[in-house]
């Protein structure tokens, strides 16, 4: 997700989250991820956890700041040493279905990344709404 279009960040862990949802639920990307409903819709505590090693492994970079009310957010962006990385794997897995799922997780990429978190919320909440039942936004409650 952090290689393709263009390699832009994603701000937002929520935001993360919920594009790998969009793209494992409207894509023929697979599911590598499990998802339940949690607090903010749909999580994968797996996505979480192989963020962090991919951190570890110097292949992402998480920065952390303080928003405006106080709270943690984190924006992730590819390394220059991931994307080498990444290339090497393409270079070797130039299969069609490695294409295919860059193709995919571009489209995800492009049609969500630039709106809003409250924009993609509120359209997961409604068309996903078996993974709202823990969630504590009220407003998007359906």
């Amino acid at each position: 997700m952090l290689y393709v279009d263009n390699g832009r960040e994603i701000d937002g862990a929520t935001k993360f989250q919920k594009l790998v949802f969009l793209a494992q639920q409207e894509t023929d990307i697979g599911k590598p991820f499990e998802y339940r409903a949690d607090k903010y819709g749909p999580f994968s505590p797996e996505l979480h956890a192989t963020l962090d090693e991919l951190e570890e492994r110097n292949l992402i970079k998480k920065e952390v700041r303080t928003n405006r009310s106080g709270n943690e957010k984190h924006t992730y962006r590819l390394t220059d040493y991931g994307r080498r990385v990444l290339m090497e794997v393409k270079k070797k897995d130039d299969s069609e279905k490695f294409e295919g799922l860059l193709e995919d997780a571009h489209s995800i990429k492009r049609k969500y990344n630039s709106k809003t978190l409250d924009r993609i919320l509120n359209y997961v909440y409604s068309k996903y709404e078996e993974y709202t039942s823990e969630s504590e936004l009220e407003e998007y409650k359906r």
